[in-house]
């Protein structure tokens, strides 16, 4: 064991010999080499010092932990083969992916590139130095010998563990999850491919031109635009050009808004410039020099010792003497530094003033140029700022300005996003496209004349993103706007203030939200009987309290009357009054729509837009969609059905005539389904039968004009009113009452043919004028009077002929046929609920169901009865004769012995009540009357439409009788009116003296009534 040690001894003095030789031959090397270039600087030897401490430090552990494995190789290797041929593997590559994920890789490789073998030297001359002060202390014997196996062992393992945690952190990697993102990333792009904004052409010529610059001393380069055009993803991009050039740039980026909170900027500057440097090249002296320099600005000069900080400023150097020493360093390398300064305009102004300071004077380098990124408007409107455009001109040698064209925003919002655009927008591709129709709108806004208003507000690709953002937000992208009522250019308005003047915003909702109207929409104002359309009085006052012009344009582009429909707002088509979001008043509470969209998400449904009943009506073209339409979810609520045959009207000019003849005819036989009793609007059967008007009329007019189909509109219109070839079959006047011995279809009929009456300034004038053409001499150019005799003749004539052929050839009561009809009959045969859509109680339903009732029996027998003439009411039925076109009234004369001979039979209880409703129903309103209810009976009132005389001998022959059934006393018995509910117990007896004081002259004397026969082809 001793001869061993004591070869090894001598082995080790050997090796010091050849050291102590290795080290005075480097150093002459060195010596000869530094003679030749000139004296070594203070710099230099700093960092030959350094690289020969770390040699001797590197060698001293590396002979430490080579005793360590000697002791434990004695033991493992003749104990533990198997352990120690794992370790002797492992821990090599447990140390080599260490040294790697260190960068120990990019680290060598810059130090060859750099060609500094003097370093090299250095570090090899300490490893020597170390290797022979380790041999020479002795160390080694003595720690070899006191090492125990079971530390040494403990100590190696640990070691390894270390390393091994290292390696662990850097290779793991956390598990891939694929996000769909939600909005629009706003991060600057990072190179050409990327580019929506068409900027990489002129990001290339600035690359070239900062490039061209040469080793101008000081030449400062300016990047002068607002936030959000895209400044920095235009360095990018020049950043990009200037990488292509490694061996000849480096480029250097600083955000002075990092570095926002630290005393002072400049250091900030000189110590992220040196980091990166060191970085990128090999470059050990240029860390020290920067740490001279940072130390010169502060005017101190520190060293630290254990537990004490020494100060003192010592330095003989100028900061030209710094700055020529930091330009030989990067003339050594070879590089040009290009240190681009970002977001200037976001720091506070002392900063940014010694920012302007160090690139002209501070530091002023000669292989460095400056790109510096603002806002001049920004810089000079910061306040406590002294920073002028004369004194920002004096630091910068070349602005640049950068623009957006309008046009290049409009494609980006225009373009067609595919998959591959995901990575660009951070958001998915699918997302986007979903907006297609809104962004369609924003970039026609773009493209527009008007387009310069919009700039403070989507102005530049920033805020562009911002508000696609918004969208996305309020998740406008799951609708479909082409099935909706909503104006898309009013929702982009409304989001833009939502987004931009969100006070503004609320200030809509609180006046316009939900069930208000307010300052914001439009008015209707009714004065001398025509319509017209007005801003409120407050909504100047609201113009004046915008907090810019921009919003002031957006609220005229959505409320301005003059804007949304210009100078003449007397009419508006119902498309604008449906979509536009101005309208805000009774049934259409557009803008309250709107809001609820953008805030609380909610889109209205299907059968709250006419979109969706567009889609319903556009879509048949045969009579089996007519079924199919009917039958569909959306038309299940009497509303719903109701508003389809609105459109269906509004659609038929254009529809093929079969189709219509077979709509109308649909719509006619399915009367019986909707109810006719209502709650002070039009029932929705009566809405039923102004729609088959509609229809009938706009499809003649559609014919007549060559829309849909030539031909003669008018005979269109004739053989669906009276059937094809004058036949029973196909005629929709026969329909109406026919298949069904209910009694509500004449109450149909006749609603249908007094809205035919001219004289009533009807709609359907193309239809008066079609049935004006079976009149002896028909002329359009007669009076009113006239040509509504004549046009109503044959329509009246066939509604009393279809009536005498169900009641009054059999002598059937009307009055009693209408009463026994079944509750539902007035509900509608297809209603759910008795209350179906009408929100009343039972007892009110009761009531209703009562006035529907004693309304059909009035106002059936006032049309077939009065022989009232043409005057804004509409003519009467019983003006007419039964045939013929002589007029004599003999409609009127057979209407008045039905009633008073069946109807009104006394000699049933049946025919009592009937006469008493009758007259009970037509009570008058007395509205100057200061009594309790108002009521009052009046001659005219009582007698309706029948013939007075034949009234009047009636109650005087019959009166007696009807006195005898004691109605007086009939306490449940209640007649209801319009607008009253009266009853027997209270009013008979009323009644049976006005009708004594009123017709007792009749029936003194002789007098006879002449009474028409029907002709032979009503006879039974």
């Amino acid at each position: 064991m001793i001869e061993m040690q004591l070869r090894s001894q001598n082995t080790k003095l050997q090796s010091r010999n050849q050291n102590c030789s290795l080290l005075t031959g480097m150093s002459q090397m060195i010596s000869t080499e530094r003679r030749q270039e000139g004296k070594i600087k203070i710099f230099e030897l700093g960092v030959f010092v350094k690289a020969f401490i770390a040699g001797g430090l590197l060698c001293i552990v590396a002979r430490l932990f080579y005793d360590l494995g000697e002791v434990l190789a004695g033991t493992v290797y003749r104990e533990r083969l198997l352990a120690a041929l794992v370790v002797s593997y492992l821990v090599p590559l447990v140390v080599l992916l260490y040294l790697i994920g260190r960068g120990a890789a990019s680290h060598a490789k810059r130090f060859i590139a750099s060609w500094r073998f003097d370093i090299c030297a250095f570090f090899v001359a300490g490893m020597a130095g170390g290797n022979i002060l380790w041999d020479s202390l002795g160390a080694n014997i003595e720690l070899t010998s006191r090492i125990d196996f079971e530390w040494a062992a403990l100590t190696f393992f640990s070691l390894t563990l270390i390393f091994s945690a290292a390696v662990w952190r850097g290779i793991r990697v956390d598990a891939e999850h694929e996000y769909d993102g939600e909005f629009i990333s706003d991060q600057e792009i990072d190179g050409e491919g990327e580019d929506l904004l068409s900027n990489s052409k002129h990001a290339k010529i600035f690359a070239d031109q900062v490039m061209k610059s040469g080793t101008q001393k000081g030449m400062v380069f300016g990047l002068d635009a607002p936030w959000g055009v895209g400044k920095s993803s235009f360095l990018n991009m020049a950043q990009r050009v200037w990488e292509q050039y490694p061996k000849e740039i480096f480029v250097f980026r600083f955000e002075p808004i990092r570095h926002a909170s630290e005393p002072n900027i400049v250091m900030a500057f000189v110590r992220e410039l040196s980091n990166s440097l060191n970085g990128a090249v090999y470059a050990p002296e240029f860390r020290p020099i920067a740490s001279r320099y940072s130390r010169m600005i502060k005017a101190e000069a520190a060293y630290t010792l254990p537990g004490l900080k020494i100060s003192m400023n010592t330095e003989v150097e100028t900061v030209d003497e710094l700055i020529d020493e930091m330009d030989e360093v990067l003339g050594r390398l070879g590089i040009k530094v290009i240190a681009v300064i970002d977001d200037l305009d976001r720091i506070d102004p002392k900063s940014v003033e010694n920012i302007l300071f160090m690139v002209r004077r501070a530091l002023n380098l000669t292989r460095v140029n400056y790109v510096l990124s603002y806002d001049t408007e920004r810089l000079i409107a910061q306040p406590n700022s002294s920073i002028a455009r004369e004194y920002l001109e004096k630091f910068v040698n070349v602005r640049v300005p950068l623009f957006v064209d309008f046009s290049s925003l409009s494609g980006f919002a225009r373009r067609h996003w595919g998959e591959e655009s995901e990575d660009k927008l951070g958001v998915s591709s699918a997302r986007i496209i979903a907006l297609a129709s809104l962004l369609t709108v924003v970039a026609d806004i773009l493209d527009g004349e008007s387009s310069g208003s919009y700039v403070p507000v989507i102005g530049n690709m920033r805020k562009l993103k911002r508000f696609i953002n918004y969208l996305l937000y309020v998740r406008l992208e799951v609708i479909d706007f082409h099935q909706t009522d909503f104006f898309r250019l009013d929702v982009i308005h409304l989001a833009l203030l939502g987004m931009c003047y969100p006070g503004l915003f609320r200030e809509i909702y609180n006046d316009e939200g939900e069930a208000r109207a307010g300052s914001f929409s439009v008015q209707r104002s009714v004065s001398g009987g025509s319509t017209s359309y007005v801003n409120s009085v407050d909504f100047q006052g609201v113009l004046d309290r915008c907090p810019d012009e921009c919003s002031k344009f957006i609220l005229r582009q959505l409320f301005d009357i003059s804007v949304v429909y210009g100078a003449n707002a007397s009419y508006i088509s119902d498309d604008v009054l449906n979509t536009r979001a101005c309208f805000n008043f009774g049934k259409r509470r557009n803008l309250a729509a709107y809001l609820k969209l953008l805030i609380r998400f909610e889109p209205p449904p299907p059968n709250e837009t006419v979109a969706a009943f567009e889609r319903a009506v556009v879509s048949i073209v045969s009579e089996a969609d007519i079924n199919r339409v009917l039958e569909s979810e959306l038309l299940k609520a009497t509303e719903d059905r109701l508003k389809f045959w609105d459109m269906f009207a509004s659609y038929s000019a254009r529809k093929d005539p079969k189709l219509v003849r077979a709509a109308l005819m649909k719509l006619v036989s399915g009367l019986p389904n909707y109810p006719l009793i209502s709650n002070g609007v039009i029932a929705a059967r009566s809405r039923c039968i102004m729609s088959a008007a509609r229809i009938l009329d706009l499809a003649g007019q559609g014919i007549d004009r060559g829309e849909r189909s030539s031909g003669d509109g008018y005979g269109f219109v004739r053989s669906v009113l009276f059937g094809v070839d004058d036949s029973e079959d196909g005629s929709l006047l026969r329909q109406m009452v026919s298949g069904s011995a209910d009694p509500l279809g004449y109450n149909d009929l006749l609603m249908f043919r007094i809205l035919l009456n001219p004289d009533r300034g009807s709609s359907f004038r193309f239809i008066s004028e079609a049935l004006l053409r079976d009149a002896p001499s028909p002329d359009r150019r007669r009076d009113v009077a006239e040509f509504t005799q004549h046009s109503m003749r044959r329509v009246s004539q066939l509604v009393f002929k279809l009536f005498h052929s169900q009641f009054i050839a059999s002598s059937k009561n009307f009055f009693s046929a209408v009463d026994d009809l079944p509750a539902q009959n007035y509900y509608g045969v297809s209603a759910v609920d008795a209350s179906d859509g009408l929100n009343v109680g039972s007892d009110e339903l009761d009531i209703l169901l009562q006035l529907a009732r004693t309304s059909v029996k009035a106002f059936v027998i006032y049309q077939l009865a009065s022989k009232s003439p043409p005057g804004g009411s509409g003519i009467g039925c019983g003006v007419y004769d039964a045939e013929g076109s002589g007029d004599g009234g003999g409609i009127a004369s057979m209407m008045n012995s039905y009633v008073f001979d069946v109807c009104f039979d006394v000699t049933s209880e049946c025919g009592a009540k009937s006469f008493l409703d009758y007259c009970l129903r037509n009570l008058s309103i007395d509205y100057n009357d200061e009594g309790v209810d108002g009521l009052t009976l009046t001659r005219e009132g009582v007698v309706g439409g029948l013939d007075e005389t034949r009234f009047g001998l009636y109650w005087r022959e019959f009166g007696g009788k009807i006195r005898a059934f004691g109605f007086e006393k009939a306490l449940d018995r209640v007649v209801c009116g319009n607008n009253y509910a009266v009853a027997y117990s209270e009013w008979t007896e009323k009644l049976f003296a006005f009708l004594d004081a009123s017709f007792n002259e009749v029936g003194h004397g002789n007098f006879s009534i002449d009474c028409e026969e029907p002709p032979e082809s009503m006879s039974p």
